[in-house]
C-alpha cells in the first residue's frame, strides 16, 4: 500500500490520471511478495471453487438473454462435490471457533 501511494502521489501530479495507473503497476511486486509470505505461512491457495463462482455468476447475468441456460452454471455449482467438500471444512472450521 505504501508504494502505491507513494508511487501515486509522484505521479499523478505529474502525468494525471495516468499516473495512478503506474503507481498499480509500480506496486505489483509488493503483490507478488505478500502472496509468497501467504503461501510460506498458510500453504497453497486452490482457485478451482473461486473460478467456478465467478463463472457461474458471470454467465447468472445474462438471463436475460440467454434464459434457463444462465441456470447451468449455478446446477453445476450446486452438483460438484468440490463446492460441497468445502462447504463441509467451513462447517467444521466454524463448530471448533464456537467450542474454543
Amino acid at each position: 500500500l505504501t508504494l502505491f501511494a507513494g508511487s501515486a502521489l509522484l505521479l499523478v501530479p505529474k502525468i494525471g490520471w495516468l499516473g495512478y495507473g503506474w503507481a498499480e503497476f509500480a506496486a505489483i511486486p509488493a503483490f507478488y511478495l505478500v502472496y509468497r509470505l501467504f503461501v510460506s505461512e498458510v500453504g497453497r491457495i486452490d482457485y478451482r471453487l473461486a473460478a467456478a463462482v465467478v463463472a457461474a455468476f458471470a454467465i447468472g447475468l445474462f438471463w436475460q438473454q440467454l434464459g434457463w441456460v444462465s441456470a447451468v452454471g449455478f446446477i453445476g455449482l450446486a452438483i460438484w462435490p468440490l463446492t460441497w467438500k468445502t462447504l463441509r471444512e467451513y462447517a467444521l472450521q466454524l463448530r471448533a471457533l464456537r467450542y474454543e
